[in-house]
């Protein structure tokens, strides 16, 4: 309800500054060039846009459905797509110093274990999760600083009839 309100309200602050002009009691005026000035406002009205991403797509389509069923009052166009999106990448330099110092551990105890390792069969989880770790050992190369994505986006636009 709070996303409603919040488009009535710039609705009619929308409408108040269309309709600011408009001078009702101007004596030099008839009622008919009143009435073309009010019909030349109500041909440009602004649209308030609600624009959503992941979540809350679905939030966004439950305004537009109240809208929509205010049909006397709003018009409502929903538009579906998709937009990029660039996440920027920070190295968190505190987890990569525990992961260092994990594999260092790990490497230790290795040696000792390998005896071990050759009488019981590994598994196949932990033979991927070791090569991943060697993996990752090797592949020290730098991170990009940042990535763009495309995700789904829905735009609902409102105005006044």
């Amino acid at each position: 309800m709070s996303a409603i309100k919040r488009v009535q309200k710039l609705l009619l602050q929308a409408e108040k500054r269309a309709t600011a002009n408009i001078n009702l009691e101007d004596t030099r005026k008839n009622e008919k060039q009143i009435l073309d000035e009010l019909s030349k406002v109500s041909e440009k009205r602004e649209e308030v846009f609600v624009k959503a991403t992941g979540r809350a797509i679905e939030k966004a389509l439950n305004v537009a459905k109240w809208f929509e069923e205010k049909g006397t009052e709003y018009t409502v166009r929903v538009n579906t797509g998709s937009v990029v999106v660039v996440d920027d990448i920070v190295e968190d330099e505190e987890m990569k110093a525990k992961e260092e110092q994990k594999r260092q551990r790990q490497e230790e105890q290795t040696p000792a274990d390998q005896g071990d390792a050759a009488s019981k069969p590994e598994s196949k989880s932990a033979a991927k999760k070791r090569k991943r770790q060697a993996a990752a050992v090797e592949d020290d190369a730098e991170l990009p600083e940042s990535r763009t994505r495309w995700i789904k986006m829905v735009e609902v636009a409102v105005s006044l009839k």
